[in-house]
C-alpha cells in the first residue's frame, strides 16, 4: 500500500511537470507541425536574450511560469528569433541566418523587442504581439484577445463563401482589415482576388502600403545609418552611435514616424548600457514624435513597463536595507 502511494505521487508530480512545459522548437516548420499535431498555435517570439530586459522578464516571469504554462502548453507552441549583441552570441549565427532572421523582422515590421507573432495551425499570422507584460495573466490577456480576433476572421471569411462580385470582396476585407497590417499581406490568394473584384481600388487593398518618396529616402537612410551600428557593444562605441542619431535628427523635415524610430535606436542603445533613465527619455521622446502610431503604443508598454519594474527594485531595496 505504501509502495503503491509513493508511486501514484511520483505519477501526479509527473503529469504536473509535464502539463507547466511549454514546447518550444527551433524552427518554424517544425512549430508548425507541432500545431497541426494538437490543433493549437504558433507564437513567434522575436526577442533579445542578452540584452533585452523586457524580453528576459517575458521568458522567465510570463512564458516560463507554470500559470502560463498550465494555460497554453497543450495549444501554444513557440519558436524564437533571437537578435542577441554579444559577440560570442552573435558569432554561432551564420550570415544567411542572420539575413534571414532580418528579413523576417522587416516582413512583420516589428519595431521593437519583445514581439510576437502569432499564427494558425495552418500558418496564417492572426496578431502580434508587442512587447511584455507584468504578470503571465496579463500577457494571458493579449493571447485571448488575440484569439477572439482570430475567430472573428475565420467568421468573416464564412461569410465571404456564399457571395459573388463586389460583395465577395468586400467581405474578405473585412476579414482582413481585422488583423495587425503586416499580416495582411500574408493571405495573397485573399488579396488578389479582393483586387481582382474590386478593380476600382474602393477597398484600398492596391498599394496600400506605399509611402511617400520622402519617406522612403529618409528610411533608408536610418537604415544604412543603423547598418554601421552592427557589432558595437562598447560603451564608447554605443555612446558614438547615439551622437550619429542625435545628428540624424537634425535632418530638415524629418518625417514624424522616421523621428520615431530614431529615438527608439537611441533608446535601444541606452537599454543595451543598462541606462534606464536615458533609455525612459528616448522611448517618451519617441511617443511624442508620432503617438499615433502602433509603435507608441508598445514603447508606451515599455516605459510603463520599466518604471513598473524600477520602483519593483526599489521596494527590493528598501526591504533589504531594513533587514540589515
Amino acid at each position: 500500500m505504501r509502495k503503491s502511494f509513493f508511486f501514484m505521487l511520483a505519477i501526479m508530480a509527473t503529469v504536473a511537470l509535464h502539463a507547466a512545459q511549454l514546447q518550444t522548437v527551433e524552427t518554424f516548420k517544425e512549430a508548425l507541425a507541432a500545431a497541426k499535431a494538437k490543433d493549437g498555435y504558433v507564437m513567434m517570439n522575436f526577442t533579445g536574450t542578452d540584452w533585452c530586459t523586457a524580453c528576459i522578464h517575458l521568458k522567465e516571469k510570463v512564458l516560463s511560469t507554470e500559470t502560463f504554462c498550465n494555460a497554453y502548453g497543450d495549444k501554444l507552441v513557440m519558436t524564437s528569433v533571437d537578435f542577441p549583441r554579444l559577440p560570442e552570441l552573435r558569432a554561432k549565427i551564420s550570415k544567411e541566418e542572420g539575413e534571414r532572421r532580418e528579413a523576417l523582422l522587416n516582413s512583420y515590421q516589428i519595431k521593437g523587442l519583445p514581439s510576437a507573432v502569432l499564427f494558425d495551425a495552418n500558418g496564417f499570422p492572426f496578431a502580434i504581439l508587442a512587447g511584455a507584460r507584468p504578470t503571465p495573466e496579463d500577457y494571458m490577456k493579449l493571447i485571448e484577445d488575440a484569439i477572439k480576433v482570430r475567430e472573428a476572421r475565420d467568421a468573416a471569411f464564412a461569410k465571404a463563401q456564399g457571395l459573388t462580385g463586389m460583395a465577395r470582396a468586400t467581405a474578405l476585407a473585412e476579414a482582413l482589415n481585422l488583423l495587425p497590417e503586416p499580416c495582411r499581406g500574408k493571405y495573397p490568394r485573399e488579396v488578389k482576388e479582393i483586387n481582382l473584384l474590386d478593380p476600382e481600388n474602393t477597398l484600398g487593398y492596391r498599394d496600400v502600403l506605399g509611402k511617400s518618396e520622402a519617406y522612403v529616402k529618409q528610411m533608408k537612410a536610418l537604415d544604412d545609418l543603423a547598418q554601421t551600428f552592427r557589432g558595437h557593444f562598447a560603451k564608447e562605441e554605443l555612446l558614438a552611435d547615439v551622437a550619429k542619431l542625435e545628428a540624424f535628427l537634425k535632418t530638415p523635415n524629418l518625417e514624424p514616424d522616421i523621428c520615431q524610430l530614431t529615438y527608439r535606436l537611441i533608446g535601444d542603445s541606452y537599454a543595451f548600457m543598462r541606462d534606464d533613465a536615458n533609455m525612459l527619455k528616448a522611448y517618451e521622446a519617441a511617443v511624442k514624435a508620432s503617438p499615433e502610431t502602433e509603435l507608441a503604443g508598445r514603447l508606451t508598454e515599455m516605459i510603463n513597463y520599466t518604471y513598473y519594474r524600477l520602483e519593483q527594485q526599489k521596494k527590493e531595496q528598501e526591504a533589504l536595507e531594513q533587514q540589515q
